[in-house]
């Protein structure tokens, strides 16, 4: 039997929990909010951090334990969704599921505001060298608000020219559709203006 796993979303060490979306509402929660109808959502944590929003089941695990965690469940994910930061943490848990071939399942959340660029700068750096840096590097991501990525090295770039929470919701299913029930070739021809 093929089990399918539900959605994985890493540890909050890679993810600032005080990260907001033009003071909006929490990325995390918007996230959770979209993703936990297509399976349990597993979050990975340091003990004694805070309660992660949505109901997702926690997984405390001790510095050196981690890792084996992440991968485990990297290995396991219909979905891994992931945050745009500039920390050490994302930058392994990207070259990690891009070593392990899953960059198919990764929606990567873009959280807007002054620093979009710096942070996407930072994130196309852990894809230099792979098939999808060309594409990475040419993307305008001024506007973004999801990533998906093909397995032919293509990526599709989700973005609006106004945010809201609703807008948000919105390319994250997008997003997720257009990973789980999408052709990868024909996304290449989309233009999604959310």
């Amino acid at each position: 039997m093929n089990s399918c796993f539900g959605p994985y979303i890493p540890s909050q060490s890679s993810i600032s929990s005080a990260l907001t979306i033009r003071d909006i509402g929490r990325l995390e929660e918007i996230i959770a909010k979209r993703v936990t109808g297509y399976g349990p959502l597993v979050v990975l944590g340091e003990p004694n951090t805070l309660p992660w929003p949505g109901g997702a089941v926690r997984d405390f695990y001790v510095e050196g334990e981690w890792q084996a965690a992440v991968i485990s469940w990297i290995d396991r994910a219909l979905l891994i969704s992931l945050v745009a930061s500039s920390t050490p943490g994302l930058t392994w848990e990207l070259k990690t599921v891009i070593d392990r071939g899953h960059l198919h399942k990764a929606l990567l959340s873009l959280p807007g505001g002054p620093k979009q660029q710096e942070r996407w700068a930072h994130i196309c750096e852990s894809f230099h060298g792979t098939t999808w840096h060309p594409a990475m590097v040419a993307a305008n991501t001024s506007k973004a608000l999801a990533v998906h990525f093909g397995r032919d090295g293509s990526l599709t770039v989700i973005w609006s020219k106004e945010w809201s929470r609703s807008v948000s919701e919105v390319a994250i299913d997008v997003a997720i559709y257009g990973m789980l029930c999408g052709d990868d070739r024909a996304a290449l021809q989309l233009r999604y203006d959310v």
